[in-house]
């Protein structure tokens, strides 16, 4: 595997994450099942990355501002990915 092919390969990961992160705020809107496994595998992955985040930002009136902290740094990464490969 080149290099270029491990960044492709990273950046495409990211972009997965990214898609898991919008299902998480979704079924925070969404009434479902807590106990689900999909559900509780879904707040394992995306927890890794929220929880530190929330550590640091603190809500503000009562909205969790972590999520939008880790799609800035996920665009960010990306970001600095393809700009490597230029």
């Amino acid at each position: 595997m080149t290099l270029h092919q491990f960044t492709y390969f990273l950046i495409e990961a990211l972009n997965i994450y990214s898609y898991l992160l919008i299902l998480r705020v979704l079924i925070s809107w969404i009434p479902v099942d807590p106990s689900s496994w999909l559900v509780q595998n879904l707040i394992k992955l995306t927890e890794v990355v929220l929880a530190p985040l929330r550590r640091i930002i603190p809500p503000v009136y009562g909205l969790d501002l972590s999520v939008m902290a880790a799609f800035l740094g996920l665009y960010l990464i990306k970001y600095f990915l393809r700009s490597s490969l230029a």
